[in-house]
């Protein structure tokens, strides 16, 4: 049979050497014992959040390259031709870029602005043309009214717009 030690010391660590032998066998087994529902439902709705997250930004990732690869198909399928409206008269300008030197030429009427249509057409290869009527730069009371109507009448026939500066 075991007897105590008659010192005092060893009467104190005795009991205590096997206090610590318990706690460090129930460390050990902590790894083993089982989650609670909490816990465990906590973590796999954190993991169900990063799942989704990262869904959510392949999804978005997707949508971009596809918008980017639209954007450039329209833009291989569209031709833009530039007009320029004059600030001190209204009156709508084209530049003849054929040459070495931009050549400014007024389109003055309908049939001159059906001229420009067709022979749009023809250079574009295929392609939607688009007429862009760029209004004046700096300030002016130009185009008026009766001329935006005029412009408008002009080009129903085809894609166009005015840019506002």
């Amino acid at each position: 049979m075991i007897q105590m030690p008659q010192r005092a010391v060893t009467r104190f660590f005795i009991p205590l050497i096997d206090v610590l032998i318990l706690l460090f066998c129930i460390f050990l087994l902590l790894p083993f014992v089982s989650k609670s529902d909490g816990e465990d439902g906590g973590e796999s709705a954190e993991a169900k959040a990063l799942v989704e997250s990262r869904a959510k930004a392949e999804l978005a990732e997707a949508q971009v390259k596809a918008l980017m690869a639209e954007r450039a198909a329209v833009a291989d399928r569209l031709n833009v031709r530039a007009l320029e409206i004059e600030a001190e008269t209204g009156k709508l300008f084209d530049y003849n870029r054929e040459g070495p030197v931009p050549v400014r030429r007024e389109v003055a009427n309908q049939a001159e602005a059906q001229l420009l249509i067709d022979r749009q057409k023809q250079k574009s290869g295929g392609k939607a043309v688009y007429f862009l009527l760029l209004n004046p730069r700096k300030l002016s009371a130009f185009p008026s009214e009766e001329q935006v109507k005029e412009y408008r009448r002009w080009f129903q026939d085809v894609p166009f717009g005015f840019e506002n500066p």
